[in-house]
């Protein structure tokens, strides 16, 4: 491939590099399209991320991939490069081409930022003030700004309010970031809703009574399970209560039982008496 002039490349990379004044922001995930805005038919060229080669091409050949080759896309018949842009693909972009002999040049430089997300908001009580919190997830650089009732006004990701329980008023945290008005994000908030119950509120009560109901609950549990240990399994060990009448049956049959021996132990006697006599 022909050489280019390297040092207008430096030139420009130092120019755009220096900072990011004029450089253009874009949301990640963008396919960004640099457009190079060169004429007629380009012999070769090359185009550069702060520096360092992303694809050169000469003439009919293919381009020949330093990076981006994944997420990007090059026009050689007008010299455009299509990005899919991330965090990392700030910077400045510089680009020549040389048609009929003549180099042409083109410069940007980019800033890569996360878009915004809608922000959360919540709320914690300070003696008589609460104080409103606003935050993004995940986090990322932003300018919040509080508006409200009565014209209220604040800038901060954080605002203290006076504490009214029946204010039914309505605050509103804005983030902006640099990609401008059209990318901002906002939550509305009513204070009302940050409001601690009082002791004497119904729904209060209600856990309080439910709480005594379960403990009454388990203490019947507990009642009726010691009387069923004490009525089974105690007199069983005991050899009381309806156990006792079993367990004199067998003495009453060995009763029966001896006397039946009595009385037949009686009749040979009455026997022998009788032989005698004779």
């Amino acid at each position: 491939m022909a050489k280019i002039d390297r040092s207008l490349v430096l030139f420009f990379v130092l120019m755009f590099c220096a900072g990011c004044v004029d450089c253009i922001h874009v949301a990640t995930g963008t396919v960004y399209n640099f457009t190079s805005g060169i004429t007629g038919d380009i012999e070769l060229g090359d185009w550069r991320l702060n520096g360092n080669l992303v694809v050169e091409w000469e003439g009919k050949s293919e381009p020949v991939w330093y990076r981006l080759k994944d997420r990007a896309q090059f026009n050689r018949a007008n010299g455009d490069l299509s990005v899919v842009l991330t965090k990392n693909d700030s910077g400045a972009y510089t680009a020549q081409f040389q048609v009929k002999g003549v180099l042409q040049y083109y410069a940007i430089t980019i800033n890569v930022i996360d878009p915004l997300t809608k922000p959360e908001v919540t709320c914690e009580q300070n003696g008589q003030n609460i104080t409103l919190k606003c935050s993004l997830v995940p986090p990322v650089e932003a300018k919040f700004k509080w508006t409200g009732p009565n014209g209220f006004s604040h800038v901060g990701d954080s605002v203290q309010i006076s504490r009214n329980e029946n204010d039914d008023s309505i605050y509103y945290c804005t983030v902006e970031n640099a990609l401008g008005e059209k990318a901002t994000k906002s939550t509305e908030f009513k204070p009302k809703l940050c409001f601690s119950k009082d002791p004497g509120d119904d729904s209060s009560n209600g856990a309080i009574v439910g709480g005594v109901i379960g403990g009454l609950a388990v203490f019947a549990g507990l009642l009726s399970a010691g009387f069923f240990i004490y009525n089974y399994i105690g007199k069983e060990s005991t050899g009381t209560g309806e156990g006792d009448n079993e367990q004199k049956t067998p003495m009453e049959d060995k009763t029966s039982n001896n006397h039946s021996l009595d009385d037949g132990a009686t009749t040979p006697l009455a026997n022998d008496e009788t032989h005698q006599d004779v």
